[in-house]
């Protein structure tokens, strides 16, 4: 019905030369509105990560959405596995839907419009494990975005696929050499007592110190004021089926990604963890 070719390497507008080579980067999200003429027949959403595929399949005459998975190497058919309990998607009568399916840090989640329907995380040691690192893409990997209808009459609009970036440690636009990488424990310049390692928010825009050209560290006479507190500011929703209802988006500057983050209330704030540093 649809299929992505989505490479995954560097966005176009990332650091460093387009002769360098593309690094494989696993998560994925697929957006699109999905039009139902008739409440008959199954949608499935499809993302590939690697040896492991995905699937997001919706019933449309219940509106019962599940999740399943391939094994490792897993090709055929008769090995997909079901992930975790069937879940509501209210898409079970003709209608436009705005419809995400993503694949992001070892969770698959699945929206309608605002509303997120089902997360799944796969955990160590836990009956969904998440997939070992890939030694290599696979032949699928050049086309890991799939959607298709079987016995339903859809329609498919503003397809949109998204995926995360490979973060690398760079110097002036390049990678830094095999003999200049980052080593914190052994870096001659740091007297590991009166200088600090800064970390960003792991975000396209984050600059971090292991980055930066000079010095990987911030001396202690350049930081101002001190810490003494630690507050996580996001909250656990609850009501509307533990999603709350959302009040606000954020949309950041010269993306052109989903709103984040999404403010929900009521609320419960994370007392467990703040605390007082001493």
């Amino acid at each position: 019905f649809a299929a992505g070719s989505v490479r995954r390497g560097q966005l176009p507008d990332a650091p460093g030369s387009p002769t360098e080579p593309e690094q494989w980067v696993g998560d994925l999200t697929v957006n699109c509105a999905l039009e139902v003429l008739s409440a008959e027949g199954e949608v499935t959403f499809e993302l590939v990560e690697g040896r492991r595929l995905y699937h997001c399949r919706i019933d449309l005459a219940t509106g019962l959405g599940t999740f399943h998975y391939t094994p490792e190497a897993g090709d055929e058919e008769d090995e997909w596995q079901p992930a975790g309990e069937p879940f509501e998607t209210g898409m079970n009568k003709p209608g436009v839907y705005q419809v995400s399916f993503a694949n992001v840090d070892d969770r698959l989640c699945f929206w309608v419009g605002d509303r997120l329907m089902k997360s799944l995380e796969f955990e160590e040691g836990s009956k969904f494990e998440p997939p070992p690192p890939p030694v290599a893409e696979t032949e699928r990997d050049r086309h890991p975005v799939a959607i298709g209808a079987r016995l339903a009459k859809v329609r498919l609009a503003h397809l949109r696929i998204e995926r995360d970036i490979f973060y690398r440690s760079e110097v002036g636009g390049s990678i830094l050499p095999p003999d200049k990488t980052f080593d914190l424990k052994n870096d001659p310049d740091d007297d590991s007592k009166d200088e600090f390692l800064m970390l960003g928010d792991n975000s396209p825009r984050s600059n971090d110190s292991r980055g930066w050209q000079k010095s990987h560290a911030v001396p202690r006479h350049l930081l101002i004021g001190k810490a003494f507190f630690v507050y996580w500011p996001h909250g656990v929703p609850f009501l509307n089926d533990g999603r709350g209802y959302a009040i606000a988006k954020y949309y950041e500057e010269k993306t052109n990604g989903p709103p984040i983050p999404k403010f929900s209330v009521p609320f419960y704030p994370q007392i467990g963890r703040m605390h007082r540093i001493r």
